[in-house]
């Protein structure tokens, strides 16, 4: 399984690699982290970068004005994932990169290392659970999967929408 050793800074990084070689220049924006190191690092390959904290509500930019978009694990959060992924390529102009807890490890590692996770069965904020397949496919309703990587205990898809 490509990925596991790597971790998920690693993978994506090697990812955005990728994408960088076919979009060297661009505004990039990075949706759903909890910390400002993503958008650091799309800064630096891009220039052009920003760091988004999503609700259930539209994203601050016009249809099709982001050349990269690197989604967290927020889409878990949301009401309704279909609609939020939707948002998403709406203001994608070419690559969405999308990053997602990957169940059931990721609800195993909770349970083992956050108490309010013991109780839920499910880490705290999260609506639901997710596999590897659940998120290929939502994302492959809004763009062609390029890769597909797993990293423990994430899934990382790249999608073309352009």
């Amino acid at each position: 399984m490509r990925g596991l050793a790597r971790g998920l800074m690693g993978c994506l990084e090697d990812l955005l690699d990728r994408v960088a070689v076919e979009t060297p220049a661009g505004r990039a924006v990075a949706v759903g982290w909890e910390d400002s190191a993503i958008a650091e690092r799309l800064h630096v390959r891009w220039g052009d970068a920003a760091l988004v904290v999503p609700g259930d509500a539209r994203l601050p930019f016009a249809d099709k004005t982001v050349d990269v978009l690197v989604g967290g694990g927020s889409l878990a959060t949301l009401q309704d994932p279909q609609a939020g992924v939707r948002e998403l390529a709406r203001v994608t102009r070419r690559h969405l990169v999308l990053a997602m807890p990957r169940d059931p490890a990721f609800s195993v590692a909770h349970l083992v290392s956050v108490p309010e996770a013991r109780a839920a069965g499910v880490a705290p904020g999260r609506r639901r659970r997710w596999t590897s397949p659940d998120l290929i496919r939502l994302v492959s309703t809004v763009g062609a999967v390029a890769d597909v990587v797993k990293p423990l205990p994430w899934t990382l898809v790249w999608a073309r929408l352009d």
